[in-house]
């Protein structure tokens, strides 16, 4: 006969509690989710911050009479200039205003255009007398005057961008879209997901722009020449380093001397918060990701070599870490930076290079344990090599506790970067959460400069801690928060 077992009276731990039971794994994987969906909409407002807030249009539709004009002045006064005393380099400079000129008028001056670039290359083609490039230049020049510019569209947020935001930019949505597509062949997957992001990294790289365009002067002067232009600016149009001083200490919801509406409101040196917060973003996860990556490099290299030959490896490598640990981190890390310039790449360098004990003693542990493992010593019997042994055996083994430890020391890795921005010694010119607490503290009535960044850099540090604990409640995970 059964002895029914009261419920009340289990005694195991919540990480063994059965699915369904309040607690335990299941709310901590269901906290996990959310904490994911939050860090979501953060890289991608880390990775789309110059189409969600910066200074350049989107979209520019509009006639540049502007643009034509500054490149007839050239072609009429710079260049005949060079040609008269005989700088070398004249003959591609004009090619190149040509080809620039014949893409912003419209007919018939285009067509005209082509025949003058093919009569200038016949020119070049027959050095000598500069008296014919001379007349060249004054007739091109002639023919401007009555060119009608054409009605361009332009994508000047997307032309300005570098190679690694161009790369990051593609690569999300393919991911998303790899994620997103789940019933399809992985083959398809993969294929939809490279096409995707082939698509985004080439338009941005081929986006047709023009200088200037990120001036609101350069902006009211095409505007007022064409009545008729179309802007898409971003969400929000400000940029990191746009500071009005009209619009200082602004409140949430106001609307600034620009026309704008400044959602969270401005600091003390007019700048908007919510491009604060935007960018900062992409600082704290750039410094967060990277400076991670370099401590699970070393820790996991230091670790490996002390686990797997022990002995005096292990010994010198375990002193090694214990002096690293006799300092409290944050006070290397502050001696560190104030005797190195500033910049992200010091910050990165200094936290990766002293925070890295703490991956290496939970893979030397590791190692220890799989050590004595039967598939560890077979592969030593067949006499394969300790770098085969380590990396093809034993790492794979180490790697789920180290990257559930990962999320945690990104955790700190950004609250340590806030910390030096606090302090001011972070990157100055780099956008940055405690850079806009620190400006908080001079303006005490203007509670928002403070409030805002403080919610953001806090809801992140709680997202990043939630998904670790579910990722180590799900895996079982020996990794130390």
């Amino acid at each position: 006969m059964t002895v029914p077992v009261d419920p009340s009276c289990r005694t195991e731990p919540d990480d063994l509690a059965p699915r369904g039971a309040v607690g335990g794994p299941v709310r901590a994987q269901a906290s996990a989710r959310w904490a994911a969906r939050v860090l979501f909409v953060l890289v991608a407002l880390a990775v789309y911050a110059p189409w969600l807030a910066g200074d350049r249009p989107l979209v520019v539709r509009a006639r540049l009479p502007g643009h034509v004009e500054a490149h007839r002045k050239r072609l009429a006064r710079a260049y005949p200039y060079d040609l008269r005393h005989g700088l070398p380099g004249v003959d591609g400079h004009v090619e190149r205003e040509l080809v620039a000129l014949g893409a912003l008028v419209g007919e018939p001056a285009a067509s005209r255009l082509e025949v003058r670039l093919a009569e200038w290359r016949a020119l070049g083609a027959r050095p000598g007398d500069a008296e014919p490039r001379l007349v060249f230049l004054a007739a091109v020049e002639a023919e401007l005057v009555s060119a009608v510019p054409r009605r361009r569209t332009l994508f000047p947020a997307a032309a300005s961008l570098g190679w690694v935001e161009v790369l990051l930019a593609g690569l999300f949505p393919g991911a998303l879209l790899v994620l997103a597509a789940r019933r399809r062949p992985g083959c398809a997957r993969v294929g939809l997901g490279a096409g995707l992001a082939l698509g985004v990294v080439l338009f941005c790289r081929t986006a047709p722009t023009v200088p200037g365009l990120d001036s609101p002067a350069a902006l009211a002067a095409i505007q007022a020449a064409d009545p008729e232009a179309t802007l898409i600016r971003p969400p929000v149009p400000f940029g990191p380093d746009h500071g009005d001083p009209a619009a200082r200490l602004r409140a949430p919801g106001s609307v600034g001397p620009s026309g704008a509406r400044h959602w969270l409101g401005t600091d003390d040196l007019g700048r908007d918060l919510v491009a604060m917060l935007v960018w900062g973003a992409r600082t704290s996860l750039l410094v967060g990701v990277a400076s991670v990556a370099l401590l699970l490099v070393i820790g996991i290299v230091a670790g490996a070599t002390a686990g797997y030959f022990r002995g005096p490896v292990d010994l010198v490598v375990s002193r090694a870490i214990e002096v690293f640990q006799a300092f409290p981190s944050l006070v290397l890390v502050l001696a560190a930076v104030a005797f190195l310039r500033s910049g992200l790449g010091v910050v990165i360098l200094v936290i990766g290079c002293t925070r890295w004990t703490t991956a290496a003693r939970l893979v030397r542990g590791e190692f220890l344990r799989l050590g004595r493992a039967d598939f560890v010593l077979a592969a030593r019997a067949l006499g394969f090599s300790a770098p085969r042994i380590i990396i093809r055996h034993m790492l794979p083994g180490v790697l789920p506790p180290v990257l559930v430890h990962a999320v945690f020391a990104v955790a700190a890795a950004i609250l340590v970067e806030s910390s030096l921005a606090f302090l001011g010694l972070g990157d100055p010119s780099a956008a940055s959460w405690g850079q806009v607490i620190d400006r908080g503290r001079y303006v005490l009535g203007a509670w928002w400069v403070t409030a805002f960044p403080g919610a953001v850099l806090f809801g992140t540090i709680l997202a990043l801690r939630v998904l670790g604990e579910g990722l180590r409640s799900g895996a079982g995970s020996r990794a130390p928060s």
